[in-house]
């Protein structure tokens, strides 16, 4: 990972262009060149996360929102998983309806769909 930032253009905290450099100097010097503004990298594996404050001229990083939509996106995937014994639509219905499912293989599948809602962060 590189150590300084150049941004180049940002608009209403939205990163446009921007560049990564080794040394403050050379990202400095890309500055000088384009415009913008440097600041130190905010870490963290993903620049949709980064926090950018224009007026500050900093950089940041929010990892809690990255945690979050991690753990969204894994129950999402486990609830899609779940699609494969039993859509959601038949569960839908199976609620509307007030059906009484006879244990095996559709009670287990609606069971395990309902387990995997309740988690749903």
């Amino acid at each position: 990972m590189k150590e300084f930032v150049a941004i180049v253009k940002s608009t209403n905290g939205v990163l446009e262009k921007y560049s990564s450099f080794d040394t403050e100097q050379k990202a400095l010097d890309h500055v000088e060149v384009f415009g913008g503004w440097i600041a130190p990298h905010p870490g963290g594996d993903n620049i949709h996360y980064w926090v950018i404050d224009e007026a500050a001229k900093t950089l940041g990083y929010d990892q809690i929102k990255q945690d979050k939509d991690q753990v969204m996106a894994n129950w999402v995937i486990e609830i899609r998983a779940t699609d494969k014994a039993m859509t959601r639509q038949v569960e839908d219905y199976i609620d509307d309806q007030v059906v009484v499912l006879k244990p095996g293989r559709t009670k287990d599948a609606y069971d395990a769909k309902k387990v995997v809602r309740a988690r749903r962060p």
